[in-house]
């Protein structure tokens, strides 16, 4: 490969073309309890939810990807990419 200056791939292009891709996947599991409790005089246990304490808990898990791609590529010579070596292609593919 020769050193030619990247510049001149792209200043006064036949071509530029630009794709971008943006995906994002959830998956959430979530559990929520209520518990009523009265309260007598021989200790606490769990009944109707007319009177006493409300007592709730809550707990999740939650599975998150993202994922985006980018692509700048340019042609100096033609308006076809893949058959030419004048052509440069900047490219980020980013996952989580």
């Amino acid at each position: 490969m020769s050193s030619v200056p990247i510049d001149l791939f792209f200043d006064d292009a036949e071509m530029h073309r630009v794709r971008h891709d943006f995906q994002v996947s959830n998956l959430e599991l979530n559990l929520i309890r209520f518990n009523c409790l009265q309260s007598t005089g021989y200790g606490t246990y769990g009944g109707s939810c007319g009177c006493g304490w409300n007592v709730n808990t809550v707990l999740g898990l939650r599975y998150l990807v993202a994922e985006e791609f980018l692509a700048f590529d340019t042609d100096d010579t033609n308006t076809t990419f893949g058959d030419s070596v004048d052509e440069a292609f900047y490219t980020i593919d980013i996952e989580n």
